[in-house]
C-alpha cells in the first residue's frame, strides 16, 4: 500500500504535464487556422473590389464606346487596358478629371463615376487600404534613352551575341578606363526591416540604366567595402537595343579599389544601352557612409535617425551602393527615383516631395511605402534621404505661407517651435534674394531643414531640396555661426546643384561669395559685417595668421582646399569692388541661365567670357 501512495502524485504531475502541453496545442492550432481564415477573406475581399487575373482575351481588347445625342452632350469613354506585371494597369493622367473639360483623354461618365463610388464603399473601414498600380505617363526626359523592360518570365535567360573576340585579353582589361559607363536613371528600393537597429542592414534593389561609351567587354562599377557579398544570380544585365540579357562570364571584387568588374562572354559596341539589375543587396547599418543615431531607453527627447552622410571633398554615395564612377567626371547628371520601405512611424524625407504612400506587407512586418517624385538631373553626390522620428515641425509664419517654395523645418523634441521661426524667415529671405542675384527661381516646391546629429567637423551638409544642420548648433540660435551655416546652405541650393564648375575652387569660391553677400544683408549692419569678412580671409590669405593653419597630417589638404576657395572669393570681391554689384550680379544671371542644369562643366575661359559680357565690352576699364 505504501508504494501505491508514494506513485500517486507522481502519477498525478504526468497527467497534469500531459493535459497542459495538449491544451498549448490545441491553443497554437486554433491561431494558426484563424489567421489563415482572416488572409483568406482579406484576399477575397479585395480580389472583389479588383481582379488579380484576367484572361488573355480581355487584356488584349480595346473598348471604346461613343454615345452621341446631340453636339453638345457628346461623351467619349475609352478604356485602354495594358498587361503588366501585377495584373492589369490601368493608365491615367496627372491631371484631376474635370467635367468642364473639353479634351478626350478627361472626359469621363457619370456611370464610371458612380461604380468608383461604390466600390469604395464597400470597403470596410477597418481593413487596410488597399493601392492599385496605377502606371502613370510621364513626359521621357530627352537626354534619357528609352529602354523597354525584359519579360519577367524571361529573368533568368541570357542569350550569347556575337563574338568574334575571346577573353584572352582579359587581364590586360581590368587595368583599362573604369569611366566607359555614362549613368543616366538609378531606380533604388530601401528597406529597413524594423526599429531595431543593433542588428539590422539596409535591404537594397537597383535598376540603373547606363550607356556604354567605348567597346568592351569588361564592365566597372562602384562597389562599397561594407557591403555584402553578391551572387551571380542576383545580377542581370539587359541590352536595350537588342532586348535580351547579357550572358556574364565572372564578377570580380576588388576591395582595395572598392569595384565591381563584370567580366562579359561578349563584347559590346560603344553608344549600347544597357541596363544592370541587383536583386538583392545588403548594406550594414554600421557603414561609415550612413548617419545613424540610436538613442538609449532612457533618452526620451533625443532623436531616431538614419540617413546618408555627404561630405563635400569627394562622392560619398559613390560606395553607397553599386554605381558608376564619377568621382573624376563631374559632368555626370543622373535621375534619381526613389521608394522606402520602413515602419509607419517613422517620418522620411528625401531630395523631392512625396508622391506616393501605402502599405507594404514582407512576411510578417508591416510596413509604409513611400515613394518620392523623381529627381531632376542632380550630381550623384547629391542624392539624400533621411528616416528619422521624435522630431517636431516649426510651423510657418502667416504671412510666409504663400510663397512658392515652402521652408519645412524639424528641430528637436525639447526646443520650442516658436523660437524657430527665424529660421524659416532667414530661409525664405535668403531664397528670395538668390533668385534675384541669379535670375533663377529655386526648382523644387519644398525644401526641408533637419536639426541632425552631424559629427565633430561636419557642421552642415545637404543635397538639393534636403538640408541638415548640427543639433549643436540649432540649439544656440543667437551664434552668428548657426546663421552662417543656414545661408550657406540655401546658398548651395543653387551653386552645387544647378551649376557644374570645372575648376571646383572657383565653384565654392561664388558660393563663398554669395555667402557674404547674403549673411550681411540678413544681419543688423550690412556693412560691418560684410567688412568683417572680408577682412578676416584677407588675413588668413596674406599669411598674417598663418602660423596657427600649419598643422601636420590629413588635416593639411583640407586647409589647403579652403585657401583655394577663399582666394576665388577674395579675387570675385575684388572684382566687385572694382565694377560695382550691378556687373556680379548681371554675371550671375548669364551664368545660371546659359549653364545651369548642363551635363558639360564650365571652364574659366567661359567664365571670363560670360563677365566680359556682363561688363560690356569692359567699358567701364576704357572709360
Amino acid at each position: 500500500m505504501r508504494k501505491r501512495s508514494n506513485r500517486l502524485p507522481v502519477l498525478l504531475i504526468f497527467l497534469a504535464a500531459f493535459i497542459f502541453i495538449c491544451i498549448a496545442c490545441l491553443f497554437i492550432w486554433l491561431k494558426n487556422n484563424n489567421s489563415n481564415k482572416f488572409i483568406k477573406e482579406k484576399q477575397q475581399n479585395l480580389n472583389k473590389i479588383t481582379p488579380t487575373t484576367i484572361s488573355t482575351k480581355t487584356t488584349n481588347q480595346i473598348i471604346e464606346t461613343t454615345k452621341t445625342k446631340t453636339t453638345e452632350e457628346e461623351e467619349i469613354i475609352k478604356t485602354t487596358t495594358i498587361k503588366g506585371k501585377g495584373g492589369l494597369i490601368l493608365r491615367k493622367n496627372r491631371e484631376n478629371y474635370s467635367t468642364f473639360s473639353t479634351t478626350k483623354e478627361e472626359l469621363k461618365t457619370k456611370e464610371e463615376l458612380k461604380t468608383k463610388e461604390e466600390l469604395q464603399k464597400t470597403i470596410p473601414e477597418s481593413s487596410t487600404p488597399f493601392i492599385e498600380e496605377i502606371l502613370i505617363e510621364k513626359p521621357q526626359l530627352k537626354h534619357i534613352p528609352i529602354c523597354p523592360e525584359p519579360p519577367e518570365f524571361e529573368i533568368n535567360k541570357c542569350e550569347e551575341g556575337e563574338s568574334n573576340q575571346n577573353n584572352i585579353k582579359q587581364n590586360e582589361d581590368l587595368n583599362q578606363n573604369n569611366n566607359i559607363l555614362l549613368p543616366f536613371e538609378y531606380f533604388l528600393n530601401i528597406s529597413l526591416p524594423n526599429n531595431d537597429l543593433s542588428t539590422q542592414s539596409l535591404n537594397l534593389k537597383l535598376n540603373l540604366l547606363s550607356e556604354l561609351q567605348q567597346k568592351s567587354n569588361i564592365l566597372f562599377l562602384n562597389y562599397g567595402k561594407e557591403m555584402g557579398i553578391i551572387n551571380e544570380n542576383e545580377v542581370f544585365i539587359w541590352h536595350c537595343q537588342q532586348q535580351r540579357f547579357i550572358c556574364i562570364n565572372s564578377i570580380i571584387r576588388q576591395l582595395d579599389n572598392q569595384k565591381l568588374i563584370f567580366n562579359l562572354k561578349e563584347y559590346l559596341n560603344s553608344k549600347t544601352i544597357l541596363r544592370f539589375y541587383f536583386s538583392f543587396l545588403k548594406l550594414p547599418l554600421s557603414s561609415s557612409k550612413l548617419l545613424v543615431q540610436i538613442p538609449s531607453p532612457w533618452e526620451k527627447e533625443r532623436a531616431w535617425m538614419l540617413g546618408n552622410k555627404l561630405f563635400n571633398n569627394f562622392n560619398n554615395n559613390s560606395y553607397l551602393f553599386p554605381s558608376i564612377d564619377d568621382l573624376q567626371n563631374i559632368n555626370n547628371r543622373i535621375v534619381f527615383h526613389l521608394c522606402l520601405f520602413h515602419p509607419s512611424d517613422i517620418i522620411v524625407r528625401s531630395n523631392t516631395i512625396i508622391e506616393n504612400t501605402g502599405s507594404a506587407t514582407k512576411g510578417i512586418l508591416r510596413q509604409q511605402k513611400t515613394c518620392f517624385k523623381e529627381t531632376p538631373p542632380i550630381p550623384e553626390s547629391k542624392f539624400a534621404f533621411l528616416l528619422f522620428r521624435n522630431l517636431q515641425s516649426v510651423p510657418p509664419p502667416e504671412n510666409f505661407k504663400l510663397n512658392k517654395t515652402f521652408i519645412e523645418l524639424f528641430i528637436g523634441a525639447h526646443l520650442k517651435p516658436t523660437d524657430y521661426t527665424w529660421a524659416i524667415e532667414e530661409s525664405q529671405k535668403a531664397i528670395q534674394r538668390m533668385t534675384e542675384l541669379t535670375g533663377t527661381e529655386y526648382p523644387l516646391p519644398r525644401i526641408t531643414i533637419v536639426s541632425s546629429p552631424l559629427g565633430a567637423g561636419n557642421d552642415a551638409m545637404g543635397g538639393l531640396g534636403l538640408v541638415q544642420i548640427r543639433d549643436s548648433w540649432m540649439e544656440y540660435p543667437k551664434f552668428v555661426h548657426t546663421h552662417s551655416l543656414l545661408v550657406d546652405q540655401i546658398v548651395q541650393q543653387w551653386t552645387n546643384n544647378l551649376l557644374s564648375i570645372c575648376n571646383q575652387c572657383t565653384q565654392k569660391g561664388i558660393s563663398l561669395l554669395l555667402e557674404w553677400i547674403l549673411a550681411s544683408e540678413l544681419s543688423e549692419n550690412e556693412n560691418e559685417e560684410f567688412s568683417r569678412r572680408v577682412a578676416e580671409t584677407r588675413k588668413r590669405l596674406f599669411g598674417e595668421i598663418e602660423t596657427n593653419l600649419r598643422i601636420a597630417g590629413p588635416t593639411t589638404n583640407s586647409i589647403n582646399d579652403q585657401k583655394c576657395i577663399e582666394k576665388a572669393a577674395f579675387s570675385l570681391h575684388t572684382l566687385d569692388s572694382a565694377f560695382g554689384r550691378e556687373i556680379i550680379t548681371k554675371f550671375l544671371n548669364l551664368l545660371f541661365s546659359r549653364h545651369s542644369w548642363v551635363f558639360k562643366c564650365t571652364t574659366n575661359s567661359e567664365l571670363s567670357k560670360l563677365f566680359f559680357e556682363a561688363s560690356e565690352g569692359n567699358k567701364q576699364i576704357r572709360e
